[in-house]
């Protein structure tokens, strides 16, 4: 009799631990952060920046394959991919706001480096954009694109002046890079001939 009351108090107490340990562990995994899912629209407005950023840095490179337009490559590089991408997001983000339109979008001040290389042109745009929605907030703060430069393809261009500025928006494609250079912009000069590469 003494050695069932010992056996049933030793069970009832290892219940007892079992039910502790699995609420401690049940509650531990409660206080770990989740982590934090970000929605398809905010990768959305990343892809559409970096669209950007790939478009400045095309026509940019293009317009300064010329040493005359652009006496200090990076500077003026830079300054060009900057303008363009401000212009296509909008200086405040009031582009990505219209864009996007259920979020709250901002952007902040841009800064940029440029990085010419043997057979491409890096960038590393530095541009935070905070995008808010139902208390929730995401920060984007680094977008980074390369332009491959002498790609052994050039396109001519039949709308361009004699100074290779073109007079109509010309749509390229070169292996697997497509831009647009906009009207009055510089496309490039080879062997005589004005052809963007």
């Amino acid at each position: 009799m003494k050695n069932k009351g010992q056996v049933t108090i030793f069970v009832v107490l290892g219940l007892v631990i079992l039910v502790v340990v699995s609420i401690v562990i049940y509650l531990s995994f409660l206080k770990q952060p989740k982590p934090e899912i970000i929605p398809f629209e905010i990768q959305k407005v990343e892809s559409f920046i970096i669209g950007c950023l790939d478009d400045a840095l095309a026509s940019g490179a293009s317009y300064c394959s010329s040493g005359k337009n652009c006496p200090s490559y990076e500077e003026d590089l830079g300054g060009r991919v900057v303008t363009h991408v401000l212009e296509c997001t909008g200086a405040q983000g009031e582009k990505l706001q219209e864009r996007f339109p259920n979020y709250e979008i901002k952007i902040g001040n841009a800064d940029v480096q440029i990085k010419k290389l043997t057979k491409r042109v890096e960038v590393v745009l530095s541009l935070p954009v905070v995008i808010k929605k139902d208390n929730r907030e995401h920060k984007l703060n680094e977008f980074k694109s390369y332009y491959a430069l002498e790609s052994g393809e050039c396109i001519p261009c039949p709308t361009c002046n004699d100074d290779c500025i073109t007079q109509e928006e010309l749509k390229v494609s070169v292996l697997d890079l497509s831009w647009t250079i906009p009207a009055g912009g510089y496309v490039g000069l080879k062997k005589g001939e004005c052809l963007a590469c």
